[in-house]
Parts: C-alpha cells; sequence; structure tokens
C-alpha cells in the first residue's frame, strides 16, 4: 500500500512539475511578444524654404509645396538681419490658422537673429506659412518642415552664439537637448557673412534649398534617427565668423494602433490584440496558480 501511494505521489508530482513548467515557459513566451507602446520614428512630410538679401517687405511668406494635414506639426526656422539691421519678429502664422509658439532664439548683434517656432495643424489643406517683422530687415529666411509622428510640446531647445570677438569655424550650441530615439531635430544658424556650411553633424542632413532663393551664410540641419542624445546641433563652416545658432528637439508619439516604425520595419499594433495579449498573460498566470495550488493539495491528500 505504501509502495502504491509513493508511486501515485511522484506521478502527480512529475504531471504537476511537467505542467507548471509548461505554463511558466507559455507566461514567458507571451510576455516576451507582448506589443508594449512603442514610439514611431518622427518623419518630414515636406520642406520648403525662401528669403531675401535685399528685402523690401516687412513679411516673408513659404508656401508648402502639397497639403498639409490635420495633426501634423509645423516647425519654422526664421533668420533675420546679418548684423541685425532692422526688425524683429513680430509674429508666425500660416493661411490655416494655426496657432504658432515660439520655442526658442539666439541673438547675435553681428550675424542677426534665429528663431523656431511650432504649430500644430488643426486642418487640412494648401498652407502659406508666413514671418512678420516689426519693420524691414535684410537677409530674411525661412524654413518650413510638415512634420508627423511627433508630439506638440517640444522636449528641449538649445541656443548658442560666438562671443564677441571670438569667431569659430566651428559651432554648437552652448546648451544641448535630450531626447527620446527617432526624435525630430533641427537647428537653424546664420553667419555674419558669406560663410557657407562646411558640413554638418554625424547623422544630420543638409535642409536643401527648395525655393531656388539661397542666403549665403544661413542654413539648417536636420535629423529623425541615428543622433545619439543629448546633442548640441554641431556643424562646421567654411571659415572662422561670428554665428548665432538654435535648436529643437521634438519627440515621437508613442504608437497605440496604426503602423509605427521600428528599428527600420513596420511595426503594426492592434490595440485589440493588445487587450487579449494582457487577457492571455492573466489567464495563464490564473491558471499557474491555480494548478499550483491544486498539486499541493492532491500531494497533501495522498500523504494522509
Amino acid at each position: 500500500m505504501y509502495e502504491r501511494v509513493s508511486a501515485l505521489r511522484c506521478s502527480f508530482v512529475r504531471r504537476g512539475t511537467a505542467g507548471f513548467g509548461l505554463l511558466v515557459v507559455l507566461f514567458v513566451f507571451l510576455l516576451v511578444l507582448e506589443p508594449l507602446p512603442v514610439h514611431a520614428a518622427a518623419g518630414i512630410v515636406q520642406q520648403n524654404n525662401g528669403g531675401c538679401e535685399a528685402c523690401a517687405s516687412t513679411t516673408l511668406s513659404i508656401p508648402f509645396l502639397a497639403s498639409v494635414a490635420s495633426g501634423d506639426v509645423i516647425v519654422a526656422g526664421v533668420m533675420a538681419g546679418a548684423g541685425f539691421s532692422g526688425g524683429t519678429v513680430m509674429s508666425v502664422s500660416d493661411t490655416l490658422g494655426s496657432s504658432f509658439t515660439q520655442a526658442v532664439m539666439a541673438l547675435n548683434s553681428v550675424s542677426g537673429a534665429v528663431h523656431i517656432y511650432y504649430a500644430v495643424l488643426s486642418s487640412s489643406g494648401s498652407d502659406t506659412v508666413s514671418v512678420t517683422f516689426t519693420s524691414t530687415t535684410d537677409y530674411q529666411n525661412m524654413y518650413v518642415y510638415e512634420v508627423s509622428g511627433v508630439l506638440a510640446t517640444p522636449a528641449g531647445t538649445a541656443s548658442g552664439y560666438s562671443p564677441g570677438g571670438a569667431p569659430s569655424a566651428a559651432i554648437s550650441t552652448s546648451t544641448s537637448v535630450t531626447f527620446q530615439a527617432g526624435a525630430f531635430l533641427l537647428g537653424v544658424m546664420a553667419t555674419d557673412g558669406s560663410v557657407g556650411i562646411a558640413s554638418v553633424g554625424p547623422n544630420f542632413q543638409l535642409s536643401s534649398d527648395k525655393s531656388g532663393t539661397v542666403i549665403i551664410g544661413q542654413g539648417a540641419e536636420w535629423s529623425t534617427s541615428g543622433v545619439s542624445s543629448p546633442t548640441d546641433f554641431p556643424m562646421s563652416l567654411s571659415a572662422s565668423t561670428d554665428w548665432a545658432e538654435v535648436g529643437i528637439a521634438l519627440n515621437p508619439t508613442a504608437a497605440v494602433g496604426g503602423t509605427a516604425a521600428v528599428g527600420g520595419r513596420m511595426l503594426s499594433i492592434d490595440p485589440f490584440m493588445v487587450l487579449m495579449s494582457w487577457l492571455i498573460l492573466i489567464l495563464t498566470l490564473a491558471a499557474t496558480v491555480v494548478g499550483a495550488f491544486l498539486i499541493r493539495r492532491r500531494m497533501n491528500h495522498y500523504r494522509h
């Protein structure tokens, strides 16, 4: 009799251990596969720019070349006046009635002023962005970007300028920004003369001059991936000169539903499947606990 009870006990222990182990493996497997929230990489939908060197108007307008989409973010980099002889920025607006906020600005009395503004699009359609100065100023320039997949509030901003009497060819903002992978980064700079950008920072791209109106000594760099956090928006010029630079980082949105770019691949995330995965995880855990309890109870029964 004792041998039979011992054999039954060993049988239950083996089966219980195998079942318990299987449930644990299943739980861990589902936990690894669980599509937790990820961050979609930001993307530039479109970009344009334009400007004038000897400007007769207090307003500079730059159109987007295609219709913009509601929910995307407009980022505008504004440069004004080598020597800053003229008006300051009074406002930035667009034809869709978006509300623009100044994120950051820097002023060098020799090279001029640089600003970054941003706004969330509340409607879709053709759009033109305009900057209005308090009075006429030369060397007006503006880069406009439609960016998708980013949060409306900047993760951080940075600014810097060459100290008086100490021009340099290597430039960067004096402060840095911290951001999540896949953020949209924009650095905007202006110099006091015809000193073009020699190179941009690693994994940044030079914004192309779409309009054909190139203001020498002014430019912008951007990135949506590959730049390590934090960054101070490094650039180098073809010669030493006075300069001013500003930068902004917009973090990517959390991708719940739809499609997100992750590691260069497209990951589809279905909210229903997320819910079902969590339900399976909870039921598996519950089954594991109940199974362990029943095995222990059966073993105690045969022990007595």
